[in-house]
């Protein structure tokens, strides 16, 4: 597998998270999600077996309301967890997911004074579950503020980030106007959404890079300075893009205090960034019981 060829695994980067699109429709029976057959023809639970064979981890994607953001180029639309979070929560966990990331899209998008009771419901049926399921939310801080580290172990304080260098700035203006929110503590951490450098797909269907090497750099740079574990959007087909290349391979400077990053972001000199929270910090989840205690 290339996040073990490249390294990649060895440094840390221990999960393997599918976002939109894996889904397709709904058991007419059962109502349990089914996964899209022609994208994943031995199911998603053979997938997370033959995953945690190889010692990774598996994220799961899903939204709060009744679809999900994207059809992935399909003419139906892709159900979302609305109606269905006991359920959902409980076909995760049967099926062997680590992680469970909650977008907010669908009806749920209108219903903003039932953001906070639909939060609070998906992260008891994550808890019912008796799985450890880290649960990441999209929308989930808004609603709850400071007390989000209670329902989420990680939660989203930036806009989407994208592979260009505009998106970029954004978010290093969000780190800024937002520095209050994106404290964390061990299982529960302020998110500035994974780091888009692999590019948004090209016409032939492989992957063109939005940025340069240095500004890729510069934006993983961006994604090491919140107490948070780091999501890269990488394709398999590009293993020397900027994480690699004098980046994350540099074991020795797992330990660069941020304050120093922020230093050698400002200089442009690019080679210093940390991968200590996707050594240390992955394995806490949301865990059974009242006062959500993680391990």
């Amino acid at each position: 597998m290339a996040l073990q060829e490249n390294g990649m695994q060895a440094l840390g980067w221990n999960y393997v998270n599918l976002d939109d699109c894996w889904a397709l429709q709904r058991d007419p029976e059962n109502e349990t999600l089914q996964w899209d057959t022609e994208r994943f023809p031995s199911g998603i639970p053979a997938l997370i077996d033959w995953l945690h064979e190889r010692h990774f981890k598996f994220g799961l994607y899903t939204s709060a309301g009744n679809q999900t953001c994207s059809s992935g180029g399909r003419p139906e639309k892709i159900p979302g967890s609305r109606g269905h979070y006991d359920l959902d929560a409980a076909t995760f966990a049967s099926w062997g997911v680590d992680y469970i990331k909650l977008d907010w899209c669908g009806d749920i998008k209108y219903d903003i004074p039932g953001g906070h009771a639909a939060h609070l419901d998906f992260a008891n049926a994550v808890l019912k579950t008796n799985r450890s399921m880290f649960l990441e939310v999209v929308a989930g801080y808004w609603f709850f503020l400071g007390d989000i580290g209670s329902v989420a172990n990680s939660w989203r304080f930036c806009e989407d980030h994208h592979d260009n260098w505009k998106s970029t700035s954004e978010q290093l203006v969000c780190r800024i106007s937002q520095v209050a929110n994106a404290t964390g503590r061990p299982g529960a951490w302020a998110f500035m959404d994974m780091l888009d450098i692999g590019g948004a797909g090209c016409a032939k269907g492989t992957h063109c890079p939005g940025q340069t090497d240095d500004e890729c750099v510069r934006a993983y740079v961006r994604a090491c300075l919140p107490v948070k574990p780091l999501f890269a959007c990488l394709p398999a087909c590009l293993p020397a893009r900027c994480m690699l290349c004098s980046c994350v391979g540099w074991m020795e400077l797992l330990l660069v205090p941020r304050r120093q990053l922020i230093r050698c972001m400002l200089a442009s000199f690019v080679c210093f960034c940390t991968v200590l929270f996707f050594l240390t910090g992955t394995g806490r989840s949301l865990q059974s019981g009242p006062s959500r205690s993680r391990q």
